[in-house]
């Protein structure tokens, strides 16, 4: 496949390895959801991956703002950071109260 979103989680036994076997088949964009990308920093795969296509995902660093990075090998790269709205708040607490 050309592009991909990973859309795998939540983080758990066995994420890893899933989202190591789905890289190699991505030839050129890699969005990786963030547990996603935490189950495979540092591994091999990432750094293939980062060194033969792009990587990006994002995080919300702060209650209010999301920063988005691309991965390269060995490093992280801040491309955007975006403040999240009224209405986008709104859509984030009603997320984090279904999980509570």
């Amino acid at each position: 496949m050309r592009n991909a979103l990973l859309l795998l989680g939540p983080y758990g036994e066995g994420l890893a390895e899933r989202v190591a076997k789905l890289l190699p088949s991505v030839e050129r964009l890699v969005a990786l959801h963030t547990p996603a990308y935490y189950a495979v920093e540092g591994t091999p795969e990432l750094e293939e991956a980062a060194r033969a296509k792009e990587v990006r995902f994002a995080v919300r660093e702060s209650p209010t703002r999301i920063n988005f990075y691309r991965v390269r090998p060995s490093a992280l790269e801040l491309y955007a950071s975006k403040e999240l709205t009224p209405q986008e708040l709104e859509v984030v607490k009603r997320y984090e109260a279904s999980k509570a």
